[in-house]
């Protein structure tokens, strides 16, 4: 008896359970960070305006990112599910308007913006859920199933993501190069997330995830270069740098949340059984 109960649970991995003062200390560092990066916009006079931009970006990026994946991957009520991504595409619009040009529309094109990376997040998300691959890592089972309310919330958020995207900034020139790279930052979040829950060394996940970053940045640029009409070589050294920090300023603000033990499931099986819980099940506890 004893044989048995011991291999199942050397077949568990248990994530140790950090402090709460780590969280905050975690938290603290984010607030400071985006201060500086809104302190150095807010300098007319500082040098590279256009590097503190990216950054500024990247970092609302990310942290939506973030947002988006706790309530992807937790087990929570329905409401918060929704209610989470919510507030933080509010709030991600609301940071980014000092990126705006114009004021014209700008709220509102933000709302656009940050709505379509959040929804294509927690689409891609909810697929990735009910992969067998995902399930072996975290061991909770998601079925296929859906009732008549969760059909009716997406397609009230399909609705609005429409309203708002007909007449978003971003999508009047190019919209369909726009698309693809919304796309990319879905893809990085994916993969980070996808990265953070595996067993392999921490060093190795994050380099995996910087990796992916780089891959991502290097292929924006071919892009670009490619739909461009002028491309010149003048700028193409700096257009590069920009596009590669974008990506790692986002995949390091990922992978620090990701590696924290804050948002990704907290047991790991190395098995997802039919005898694993499921969300119905973990719901009920």
């Amino acid at each position: 008896m004893a044989a048995p109960i011991f291999n199942h649970l050397a077949t568990l991995r248990v994530m140790p359970q950090r402090s709460p003062i780590i969280f905050w200390l975690l938290l603290a560092a984010t607030i400071a960070v985006n201060s500086v990066v809104a302190t150095w916009m807010s300098r007319s006079q500082f040098q590279y305006p256009g590097y503190v931009v990216v950054a500024g970006h990247a970092l609302v990026l990310s942290q939506l990112g973030v947002v988006c994946i706790y309530s992807a991957l937790r087990v929570m009520p329905f409401s918060i599910r929704v209610g989470l991504p919510l507030i933080g595409i509010v709030a991600a619009s609301t940071a980014s308007m000092s990126f705006a040009q114009t004021a014209e529309k700008a709220f509102s094109s933000w709302l656009g913006f940050y709505g379509l990376h959040a929804a294509m997040l927690m689409l891609c998300l909810w697929l990735l859920q009910r992969t067998r691959s995902w399930q072996h890592q975290s061991g909770v089972l998601r079925t296929w199933q859906y009732s008549m309310f969760h059909i009716l919330v997406a397609m009230t958020i399909v609705a609005i993501l429409l309203a708002l995207v007909r007449d978003d900034l971003f999508f009047r020139g190019g919209q369909w190069l726009n698309i693809v790279f919304a796309g990319s930052y879905v893809v990085l979040a994916t993969a980070s997330a996808t990265l953070w829950i595996l067993s392999w060394p921490w060093l190795l996940r994050l380099a995996s995830t910087l990796g992916i970053a780089i891959l991502l940045g290097f292929s924006a640029y071919e892009v670009l270069l490619l739909t461009s009409s002028s491309a010149g070589s003048s700028g193409s050294s700096e257009l590069l740098l920009l596009l590669v920090s974008h990506y790692l300023i986002q995949a390091c603000m990922l992978s620090l949340w990701l590696g924290s033990g804050y948002i990704l499931p907290i047991t790991v099986p190395e098995q997802a059984t039919t005898s694993a819980p499921t969300e119905s099940t973990q719901n009920s506890k």
